[in-house]
């Protein structure tokens, strides 16, 4: 064979593996884009319903003094959202929706028997004013913080999932990602509680 041959099917060649590397690389890119772009909207969403369900509050006062209850149907339909946004088989996500509705109880059980009545009396606008210095308001303030502590590594760790996720080299989360095994989620969630606690 001549030699210009030779080199023509090597460059051939070349280009062919090149060619198909890039085509192979792009739709790869473009999956994993694809899929981080509806992970980021999917954090979003549950950092809006965690939002609304740790600024939810037990009673507005305007201006004049006027006490006036706050619905607990938003809170209740934040926490159900929720529910549908995590998964129940992951262990950290279970201890989530065990603090929320443990939250949400808490706040049913106290808050409820007074909305359900006809008309709100002023006797009962002054106990929802008295609840600030109540056990359960007290209650409701420490299981909202332990709430947020949770919900923050959690959206945290699911960022951090995003960026290795994204990145190419992955060599600066080694300490949640395994070659071959993928994000090692409760790795990052235990690394993030360590930061969460300094």
């Amino acid at each position: 064979m001549d030699e210009t041959i030779i080199a023509a099917i090597i460059a051939a060649s070349i280009a062919a593996i090149t060619g198909i590397t890039n085509i192979c690389l792009t739709i790869h890119r473009n999956k994993q884009d694809g899929i981080t772009s509806y992970r980021m909207q999917w954090i979003n969403n549950v950092r809006e319903e965690f939002s609304n369900i740790l600024s939810w509050t037990w009673y507005t006062q305007d201006s004049q003094g006027k006490i006036t209850p706050n619905p607990i149907d938003e809170l209740r339909k934040s926490v159900y959202k929720v529910c549908l946004y995590l998964n129940v088989k992951d262990d950290y996500d279970y201890k989530i929706l065990e603090k929320t509705f443990e939250y949400l109880n808490m706040v049913t059980k106290t808050y409820e028997p007074i909305l359900l009545s006809q008309s709100i009396t002023q006797d009962e606008l002054n106990y929802l004013a008295a609840l600030q210095s109540s056990a359960a308001f007290t209650e409701s303030k420490k299981i909202k913080e332990e709430l947020q502590k949770l919900v923050r590594v959690y959206l945290k760790t699911e960022w951090t999932r995003v960026k290795v996720e994204s990145s190419v080299l992955k060599t600066q989360y080694s300490y949640c990602w395994k070659l071959f095994k993928g994000f090692q989620s409760q790795k990052a969630v235990e690394k993030f509680l360590s930061e969460y606690k300094e």
